[in-house]
């Protein structure tokens, strides 16, 4: 049993930093109590209630880590890092510390993995873990196939949130509804303005930047396709400025010249 918690801890699906072992095993009881002093953590928490609640237990949650409970979520100024923490699996109880709300969400992932794989005996140990890159981010392409649902790419986010991804770079070329431009998304079933900023708040309570993608230059994409001279004159100039910021180190479609070339392309008439 002890060699199935060892490799069990150290081929977690997202491999931590520093795993050691420890001596003992932690039993959730039948009614755990989870406490926090974050409002920002309840979002994971209720995550793990419903892991737990696969085996039976019956959760409670509190708004404060001064008295006893199974499992305490607090912060730590001494970690710098914002995505890091420290992970305290000890026979009397879980402590998880952080220095910021990021950290303490990925730290509850890792809990939640532990207990997919132990259930409601878990391996005493200490894990400390940050991430290697800062940017970890996954490239979804929607206008290609079937344009994904709002629900699908938020059950999407909440995935990549869980594996510890921070950054969804979402390419909407033809399924957008442009405001100035209603004729590129037509017959794709475009995402509405409401829904992108619905996208983005899941994607902010999950520690998850979204990114939006838009490419004009390519001759066949919709967007080049706009009728009208002017326009199609306006895209061939901001093409032009996108291409040769594309390839400068850096760029970011966050950098203020880019989206007031965005905003040019969308705005023109």
């Amino acid at each position: 049993m002890a060699n199935t918690h060892k490799s069990g801890l150290e081929n977690l699906l997202i491999p931590v930093k520093k795993v050691s072992r420890q001596k003992g095993i932690f039993r959730w009881p039948v009614r755990p109590l989870l406490a926090c002093c974050h409002n920002a953590d309840l979002l994971a928490l209720h995550q793990l209630s419903s892991d737990l609640l696969k085996h039976s237990l019956k959760v409670s949650l509190r708004r404060d880590v001064s008295g006893p409970a199974e499992l305490k979520v607090a912060r730590d100024k001494n970690i710098a890092n914002h995505e890091a923490y420290r992970l305290v699996i000890a026979p009397e109880g879980i402590e998880i510390y952080a220095g910021a709300d990021a950290g303490a969400y990925y730290a509850l992932q890792t809990l939640r993995e532990i207990v997919s794989i132990y259930g409601r005996e878990l391996p005493a140990c200490r894990i400390e873990d940050e991430p290697d890159f800062s940017r970890r981010g996954v490239y979804h392409d929607c206008s290609r196939g079937k344009v994904p649902k709002l629900n699908t790419l938020k059950e999407l986010v909440t995935r990549l949130a869980h594996w510890k991804i921070n950054e969804l770079q979402l390419y909407i070329e033809n399924v957008f509804t442009f405001k100035h431009h209603p004729e590129i998304g037509k017959g794709y079933s475009p995402f509405t303005p409401e829904e992108i900023l619905s996208l983005q708040e899941h994607c902010r309570k999950h520690h998850i930047r979204l990114s939006g993608k838009l490419r004009p230059s390519r001759k066949d994409s919709r967007p080049a396709a706009v009728p009208s001279p002017r326009r199609k004159a306006r895209i061939s100039q901001l093409t032009g400025r996108l291409d040769t910021l594309s390839h400068r180190p850096g760029f970011h479609q966050a950098d203020n010249g880019a989206i007031q070339r965005i905003s040019a392309f969308v705005r023109c008439r």
